[in-house]
């Protein structure tokens, strides 16, 4: 009789334990461990309000350390990130919640850096640029549905820097505008499809000047405005609206939306 009740006993903890551990598992605790310095340490797991994985990973002294995983709240895979051995930097790739891949590059102490490739939901590179501690330093390119260059633009520490060229589908020139530390210096000119000119002026500082042109798809002159230090000495409503497209160009120039630090790292319940 004894015997039975030890047994009975035994099964009633055995069930309380398990009990226990499943709620805990549940509740992102078996798992988060920190040490007495208050520093993550060992294998990390957070979900979502819904019950769907967040994150999950290993962190040493703070820092996540190898294969590091984190879920849209739908629970499809968000990103993989490969982490060295310190924790500075990761290779990483992000993805859409439809599984396809979003992006993929480098960061290095949750900066971007070196090239970065930008993807469509179709799977189509969408377009790349290259990063330097965070800030856009070297070349930008965006591409077309067939693959062919649309514009391209040199940056330096996060600033435009050299010729922003845009391009028609066969590969021929629609805009060419240069800036000098993020600000419009010398020539600009605008195409039509077949390799004739529709606009072309000049900056100076930023600020428009010298004679502005306008021309017909014939290549006829239709009008003509001269600029000194951004002011108009005459007045052309034509010219005036073919520069104004052409500067909404150039705000637009090398700014495509793209996926950001936050986006892929910090939203997904954070570390």
């Amino acid at each position: 009789m004894n015997l039975i009740r030890l047994i009975i006993l035994l099964l009633i903890l055995s069930i309380a334990s398990t009990s226990q551990s499943s709620n805990s598992f549940q509740n992102d605790t078996i798992f988060n461990q920190k040490d007495k310095n208050n520093l993550k340490q060992g294998f990390w797991k957070k979900v979502y309000p819904n019950g769907k994985i967040a994150y999950q990973g290993f962190f040493k002294d703070d820092k996540p350390r190898g294969i590091f995983k984190r879920y849209h709240e739908v629970g499809t895979i968000k990103a993989i990130l490969l982490y060295n051995n310190d924790g500075t930097s990761s290779k990483a790739k992000l993805f859409y919640t439809n599984g396809s891949l979003a992006a993929e590059g480098l960061f290095y102490n949750n900066q971007k850096d070196s090239i970065w490739k930008y993807y469509s939901p179709a799977h189509r590179l969408v377009f790349e640029e290259s990063f330097k501690k965070g800030l856009k330093d070297g070349l930008f390119k965006s591409y077309y549905e067939d693959g062919t260059v649309y514009e391209s633009i040199n940056w330096k520490d996060g600033k435009m820097h050299g010729d922003l060229i845009q391009y028609y589908e066969d590969g021929s020139y629609k805009t060419f505008v240069k800036f000098i530390s993020g600000i419009q210096q010398g020539a600009v000119k605008v195409y039509y499809f077949d390799g004739k000119v529709r606009v072309e002026g000049s900056y100076k500082d930023g600020l428009k000047n010298g004679v502005w042109k306008i021309y017909d798809p014939d290549g006829k002159l239709t009008g003509e405005i001269k600029y000194i230090n951004g002011y108009a000495e005459n007045n052309n409503k034509l010219i005036e609206k073919e520069s104004e497209l052409l500067q909404q160009i150039i705000s637009k120039a090398g700014t495509i939306p793209e996926p950001t630090v936050e986006d892929f790292l910090r939203q997904s319940g954070g570390y």
